[in-house]
């Protein structure tokens, strides 16, 4: 248990705990003679040295996943139990080889658990806060701000659970929360603002990838500089979020093609002012959206025309995957554009099968120009369960395509 302590990473370690359980250090360590002896750890002159794992001047050379090495403030290694609370952590960066600098490691451990802390990363320095590998990690009631690789990152089977607290302005060609191949929790009103990147499509808020899972309750996701949450080969559920001003739609989800053990729900949720769409798929299936409200889409120029639609869909799923999207109780309202696109990529006698609606309307305080619910490169089904269309009049004057997204996103390792 670290209790009421500041830790300032530096060049050298701030703390390194492994191999132990249930430990407590409190009111630092002792040294005598300039060597630490604690529970087999031997620290002499900033040398670590614990089951030939070697650590130099705060630089891992051994034993997690990252190449050029890491420097930490903070690592956890094949423990138990470590609890810290009430804790500054300070990552002023490194400058060998332009290597990242960690303020919190945790590998292969359980039960590790960190709660009202503040993370502070330097803005001209590679720095990251939180860096899980196979670990079971719970975040309760902190911030963490400022730093300008990733804000949390949960990798290798980790099981990661965020509630509370805020993540901000994180510089990040990912996003401010990059998981792969892990599984995350967030709730308890989490909020992640503000990411940034010089890299086009960099600044998002979450990024999950490879398989990775995510159970969302209650949290916001809001000015992103791309897109807010982004779903690429990976599942989840999103519930009574806020997905709002990112800028560069608000959901994006690719390359997820679910089952009926792995998919992904997005529920009582609202989706308000993202540019270019609220929620966009494309080369993915077995998704359901319902309960949401998708609104006030932002339009932006893309290939010659102003897009700013509520939901888009791209993919020949619709033609042959039963449930490939599942609409109900949906309401689009003021989208810059139109409020739905379902893009079938086949022809205009193509059969779609796959896509169910209920309870669904599109509205408007303007309707010039705009569109509601636009079936392209297929043929409408009959029965759409279309509740109010303020834009029926235009959708049916309208013959050919709208112009939408067409390709996925490259997502950094």
């Amino acid at each position: 248990k670290i209790d009421a302590c500041n830790i300032e990473a530096t060049d050298g370690t701030g703390l390194n705990i492994q191999n132990s359980e249930g430990i407590i250090v409190q009111n630092g360590i002792i040294v005598q003679n300039g060597i630490v002896i604690q529970n087999g750890i031997i620290v002499q002159n900033g040398i670590v040295i614990q089951n030939g794992i070697i650590v130099q001047n705060g630089i891992l050379r051994e034993g997690v996943d990252e190449n050029p090495p890491i420097s930490f403030g903070f690592l956890v290694k094949n423990c138990k139990n470590v609890t810290v609370d009430d804790a500054t952590f300070n990552n002023k960066g490194i400058n060998e080889n332009n290597s990242n600098s960690y303020s919190f490691v945790v590998a292969d451990s359980e039960s590790v658990a960190i709660s009202n802390s503040s993370f502070n990363g330097d803005e001209k320095q590679n720095t990251t806060a939180i860096y899980a590998s196979g670990a079971e990690l719970e975040i309760k009631d902190s911030n963490i701000e400022k730093f300008t690789t990733d804000g949390l990152i949960a990798r290798n089977e980790s099981a990661v659970t965020v509630s509370g607290g805020k993540i901000s302005s994180i510089n990040s060609v990912r996003g401010a929360v990059y998981v792969n191949k892990a599984n995350i929790a967030l709730n308890s009103g989490l909020e992640i603002t503000d990411s940034v990147s010089s890299d086009a499509m960099g600044g998002r808020g979450i990024v999950l990838v490879e398989g990775s899972e995510i159970n969302a309750e209650n949290i916001t996701v809001k000015n992103s500089k791309s897109s807010g949450i982004l779903f690429d080969k990976s599942f989840g559920n999103i519930k009574t979020a806020t997905v709002t001003a990112n800028k560069y739609t608000g959901l994006w989800i690719q390359n997820s093609n679910g089952d009926t053990a792995k998919n992904i729900t997005v529920e009582d949720s609202d989706i308000a002012e993202n540019t270019a769409t609220g929620i966009f798929m494309i080369d993915s299936s077995k998704i359901t959206v319902k309960s949401t409200k998708i609104s006030t889409s932002l339009v932006k120029e893309w290939n010659e025309q102003q897009i700013g639609d509520g939901l888009v869909f791209l993919g020949n799923a619709l033609q042959n995957t039963e449930n490939a999207l599942v609409l109900d109780s949906i309401e689009f309202i003021d989208n810059g554009r139109a409020g739905a696109i379902f893009d079938a990529q086949g022809n205009s006698e193509t059969e779609i099968t796959g896509l169910s609606l209920t309870n669904v309307s599109a509205t408007g305080t303007v309707t010039d120009k705009k569109y509601g619910i636009i079936i392209q490169n297929g043929k409408k089904p009959e029965g759409l369960g279309i509740k109010d269309n303020d834009f029926q009049q235009n959708d049916d004057a309208f013959s050919g395509t709208l112009e939408i997204f067409d390709s996925t996103q490259n997502i950094a390792n």
